[in-house]
C-alpha cells in the first residue's frame, strides 16, 4: 500500500494504479477477510479510485468508490 501512496505523490497515477490493482485482486473472498483486512481493501479502491480519478476517468472511480464503501453503497 506505501508503495502506491508514493507513486500517487510522484504524480505517476497510472503505476500507482497498477499496485492498488494488484492488492485488491490479491485480497480473495471479501467475506473471509478480517477486519483489519477489510479496511486495507477498502482503502485500496479508495486509493485506485483517486488514482482513476486523476487520469479523467470518472466511472471507473466511482466504481472504485462504491466498491470502497461496501455492499450498502451498491
Amino acid at each position: 500500500m506505501l508503495r502506491g501512496l508514493d507513486l500517487t505523490r510522484a504524480f505517476r497515477f497510472e503505476d500507482a494504479e497498477k499496485v492498488y490493482s494488484e492488492i485488491i485482486s490479491r485480497a480473495g473472498d471479501p467475506l473471509r477477510l478480517s477486519e483489519r483486512e477489510k479496511q486495507m481493501l477498502a482503502r485500496a479502491y479508495s486509493n485506485r479510485g483517486n488514482c482513476r480519478a486523476s487520469l479523467d476517468r470518472p466511472e471507473q472511480a466511482l466504481v472504485d468508490y462504491r466498491c470502497g464503501a461496501g455492499p450498502r453503497a451498491m
